[in-house]
């Protein structure tokens, strides 16, 4: 949910002229306490701790400071750290430190303040699984894991030093895959998993420093919205059959259009891995294709946006039927098609040297939604000569998403 009213937030900011924003003094520095909440189980994702156990009692205090660059723009970094509530796992246990940095971005007016909100960091737990074994009792310890949130906040502006702020967010994490358990018969690995839980922070701060409106920059366009490039994308995915969580690296390309009073891009890349498996509803290798607006504004030859870009996954071998003999099993594989949903934030970037101002420098970070749609599979056994016993097993549908970071290279005409 928050990815959506990101975008929705962001989208707004773009569109409302600062004639139409009422002019506000504020600081450069903020600095607010409160206290923030996750939720106790994923959003239909894939519960975060291990032996089917739940994250409970993801509450506790919580810290922001903000740099306020202009009236529309800030840079952030956030501390909270949750009471001793976490189930033990595999993955997570004990108490939950997060530390994250990102930007905010959105529109203020005199009273009040709506923003889309992006970071990323550290999620810590102090009471992990580390090691366990027949030879002794298990092993507890720190364990960390790599985490992006997303999301919206509101801010009331009560008095000219004092707010008030409500932050609703998606929290991603990327949980790789680890071997704790050893034998000198077998080892048990944890199951690779990219976790996502709602979280919820409510926080009272203080601007400190001189006070003044901060005017909104004047946006800048760029010379005619076009651009191509080369992109290198960085993907933690979880693959349904098997247990690892890897950052998948590959190739591909984007195309940079004028749309309306936004741009637009068209993406697409290839990631050539394959994990040599044939799940029903993913397996082989991937490629991704999407296109959809980005919103935000320049400031200079910086540019940031929030982008919302629906498209595909193509996975290049499914499971759709088994057949079984005495001497030959057969197995039926196609590829398959779903629908995906690429949203986050881009950063691009032009050099103000004459000789280099058509080059275009590019990253993007956020998450992917993936939509894996219901599939059957069919098994047949032989029973006797041209006789088959068959069964059709349906696998519902199911959403997954997947941390995606994008670095590119480009020229823009």
């Amino acid at each position: 949910m928050g990815r959506f009213l990101l975008i929705a937030l962001l989208l707004c900011a773009s569109l409302v002229p600062s004639r139409h924003l009422q002019a506000q003094e504020l600081s450069r520095h903020e600095f607010a306490v409160g206290v923030s909440a996750s939720s106790d189980t994923p959003n239909g994702g894939t519960p975060s701790a291990g032996f089917g156990q739940y994250r409970i009692d993801l509450a506790g205090p919580a810290a922001r400071y903000t740099f306020n660059v202009n009236r529309t723009f800030g840079v952030e970094s956030f501390v909270s750290q949750s009471g001793n509530g976490v189930a033990v796992g595999d993955h997570e246990g004990g108490r939950q430190l997060l530390a994250l940095g990102g930007v905010k971005v959105g529109i203020r007016r005199q009273w009040f303040g709506v923003y889309g909100t992006s970071e990323a960091g550290v999620a810590s737990y102090s009471h992990g699984l580390v090691a366990s074994s027949l030879q002794g009792p298990p092993v507890f310890g720190c364990v960390t894991h790599f985490a992006l949130q997303q999301g919206v906040a509101l801010e009331f502006y009560p008095r000219r030093r004092t707010f008030v702020r409500f932050d609703l967010d998606e929290l991603l994490l990327a949980e790789f895959q680890r071997t704790f358990y050893t034998s000198p018969y077998v080892d048990q690995i944890s199951y690779g998993v990219v976790p996502y839980h709602a979280s919820a922070s409510l926080t009272v701060g203080h601007r400190f420093g001189k006070l003044s409106e901060m005017p909104e920059p004047a946006a800048e366009k760029p010379k005619t919205g076009f651009s191509v490039g080369a992109l290198f994308p960085m993907e933690m995915r979880e693959h349904l059959l098997e247990t690892d969580l890897r950052a998948e690296g590959g190739g591909g390309a984007w195309v940079g259009f004028p749309l309306w009073r936004c741009s637009g891009d068209a993406i697409a890349f290839d990631h050539p891995h394959d994990d040599h498996t044939a799940n029903v509803q993913d397996g082989g290798t991937t490629f991704a294709a999407y296109i959809g607006p980005k919103v935000g504004f320049h400031v200079g030859g910086l540019g940031l946006f929030a982008k919302a870009r629906p498209g595909i996954m193509r996975f290049s071998r499914t499971d759709v039927e088994n057949v079984y003999t005495p001497n030959l099993d057969q197995f039926y594989l196609h590829p398959k098609i779903d629908f995906a949903l690429d949203t986050g934030l881009v950063a691009e970037y032009s050099p103000s040297s004459r000789a280099l101002s058509h080059m275009l420098l590019r990253f993007e970070g956020g998450s992917t939604y993936i939509h894996y749609h219901g599939a059957d599979l069919t098994v047949a056994a032989l029973l006797q000569k041209g006789q088959y016993s068959t069964n059709v097993y349906y696998f519902p549908p199911q959403r997954a998403s997947s941390l995606l970071f994008l670095t590119g290279v480009g020229y823009r005409f």
